[in-house]
């Protein structure tokens, strides 16, 4: 949310949803500490706020819980294919909110800090086929192309990069 602020110059009204009081906290203190004006912070589960909150959002940026095996790569030892399974559910649920709180024309980014399939380009399918969401290309682009056809998503390798990284950038039509 920082970052949000910051791109613009807290002009913009950024709102936060999470359903931790102790994450909103710590987030709270962080967006102090940097100065950032115009943010509002619900605790909320963000897969319902549509449900509660009427928004006619201009942008949503949707980082949904993930594997995280971009990141942490060792977790893949542990990680069952039914884990990424239920997170790639739990993410198509982020998605269908931020796509009820975006308006017509509207922007929705879609960043995941893993590397699995389901979890990437499965939810940017869904997305498109479900969702009435229209990919089109990431920008800046800073990594690589995704492995959709259309190469407009964004992929950052672990191997390569550091961190493994997805990011999709929808218009709501």
């Amino acid at each position: 949310m920082s970052y949000l602020c910051q791109l613009t110059k807290n002009k913009a009204r950024v709102i936060g949803f999470d359903r931790n009081k102790q994450k909103i906290e710590k987030a709270r203190e962080h967006l102090e500490r940097l100065r950032c004006e115009n943010y509002q912070l619900i605790a909320h589960d963000s897969r319902y706020a549509h449900l509660d909150y009427k928004l006619n959002a201009d942008r949503v940026l949707v980082d949904p819980p993930c594997t995280g095996l971009g990141v942490m790569p060792k977790l893949s030892i542990e990680t069952t294919k039914r884990d990424i399974e239920n997170l790639s559910s739990y993410q198509k649920q982020f998605m269908t909110t931020a796509a009820a709180l975006v308006k017509e024309g509207g922007t929705v980014v879609y960043s995941v800090c893993t590397v699995t399939g389901e979890e990437c380009e499965e939810v940017a399918a869904f997305a498109e086929e479900k969702l009435g969401l229209v990919k089109v290309a990431a920008r800046p682009i800073v990594g690589r192309s995704g492995l959709d056809s259309e190469k407009l998503t964004q992929r950052f390798d672990p191997e390569l990069d550091g961190a493994g990284y997805f990011i999709a950038r929808f218009v709501k039509r």
